[in-house]
């Protein structure tokens, strides 16, 4: 039985789409059994078979089931698609990842990384002697969109409690813990509503009534701005080549990728505007931030909000789609799951070169953004020949039976391991 646990199932973050659900399918496809667990505080009882797998997930409470694991003798897999060691990563309640994570590493039998440079990282940063192997992002699929949304957010997941015997008492405990937020949620507003209506009753001081009179002022020109300049991102202009930008808006302490990533591509792009009509059409999660960053500058715009099964569509009405990379420690890091989609929809991609991309070095365009975007803007004939060799590499690399390949040979190998010293 593989164990998949997460910090948080949710269909709409990519790594949990990538890294658990995704690989689970493919496995389950050729005759694995599995399970997704999110939670680590409700018990349950490891048998020999198992193999424990911690996707992203590794907090004071995921340690204590690791060693829970090795107590019983059930092999631990770490799987990992960031780079978590870089100052300033996301701290949750008081904890570093990193060093959870080094003391995961210290009771595992295998960490699995999604590319090379992460590897590198890892075998730098740890003293374990744990081998560390690479499996890809694979291809995402209407399929598995379908997938993700029938098994978590209809909860679907909640029957493979049901199914296996040990695992009731997790899953009653977990849907108890549902119950619960549910009741709160639901009592939530009448309470909101009666607390506004007791501070009603007081008047606001002059202090207060000053500073919300400058909110409202601000609130108002903002949206006397944004209107006045709707026209500016909400059509799309007829004849014009669609230069396609997607993915999270970004916003962490540890690192300005994302749209701030996007935004230093703007004198390449109004240079590039003087000689073709373009449009830059900006796929992501933070409206108003685009709006912030993006209106006002001399080249043409829209904004389309990132959704599962519409955004391939959006992203296959362009012609090109441009990746830029910081190459910062933790962006040259990432994966080339975007290139891979783009390519995969029939749209060429000009990059900043990273690791990730190396299969694909000669059927992409790097790191000179206006000779790279003009060459297939104007060259469809390059484009489509780039396209279609990536297309067959995809396949090779990136397709599901790729993957499913890659994880069988992984589990196999701890498992050899496992009954060796058994």
């Amino acid at each position: 039985m593989l164990i998949w646990k997460v910090h948080s199932l949710s269909w709409k973050t990519a790594s949990i789409r990538y890294r658990c659900l995704m690989p689970k399918l493919r496995l389950e496809q050729i005759g694995y059994r599995s399970i997704v667990m999110q939670k680590s505080n409700i018990k349950f009882k490891f048998e020999p078979e198992d193999i424990l797998i911690f996707v992203k997930s590794f907090s004071p409470s995921d340690l204590e089931l690791a060693r829970e694991a090795q107590a019983a003798n059930v092999p631990i897999i770490l799987d990992l698609c960031d780079n978590i060691f870089v100052q300033d990563y996301t701290d949750m309640d008081g904890y570093r990842q990193s060093d959870i994570f080094r003391e995961m590493a210290k009771i595992s039998r295998l960490i699995v990384v999604s590319v090379d440079a992460l590897k590198d990282v890892i075998e730098q940063e740890l003293d374990s002697k744990t081998p560390v192997v690479v499996i890809p992002d694979g291809l995402e699929n209407n399929n598995d969109i379908a997938y993700a949304l029938s098994y978590v957010k209809t909860k679907a997941y909640l029957l493979d409690y049901l199914r296996y015997p040990r695992f009731l008492t997790y899953g009653l405990g977990l849907l108890a813990q549902y119950s619960l937020k549910l009741v709160k949620i639901t009592l939530k507003k009448p309470i909101r509503y009666f607390l506004e209506q007791w501070v009603k009753q007081e008047p606001p001081t002059p202090e207060t009534a000053d500073q919300d009179d400058v909110d409202r002022q601000d609130d108002h020109n903002l949206t006397n701005k944004i209107d006045d300049q709707s026209q500016h991102y909400s059509n799309h202009k007829t004849g014009y080549k669609k230069i396609i930008w997607f993915g999270h808006h970004g916003g962490a302490k540890h690192d300005s990728f994302g749209l701030l990533n996007l935004l230093e591509l703007a004198p390449d792009l109004s240079q590039i505007g003087k000689e073709i009509d373009i449009e830059l059409v900006v796929i992501s999660n933070n409206e108003r931030m685009y709006k912030k960053l993006f209106l006002g500058l001399p080249f043409q715009s829209s904004y389309l909000e990132w959704e599962l099964f519409n955004s391939n569509t959006y992203i296959q009405s362009g012609d090109v789609t441009i990746i830029p990379n910081n190459r910062s420690a933790f962006s040259i890091c990432k994966s080339a799951n975007r290139a891979v989609l783009s390519l995969s929809l029939g749209v060429p991609v000009v990059a900043n070169k990273i690791p990730a991309f190396e299969p694909f070095s000669d059927c992409m365009l790097f790191d000179d953004w206006q000779q790279g975007i003009k060459t297939y803007l104007t060259n469809p004939d390059l484009a489509r020949a780039h396209v279609s060799k990536a297309q067959e590499i995809i396949r090779d690399q990136f397709g599901d039976d790729v993957i499913a390949q890659k994880w069988d040979e992984a589990i196999k190998s701890i498992q050899q391991i496992a009954c060796q010293t058994a």
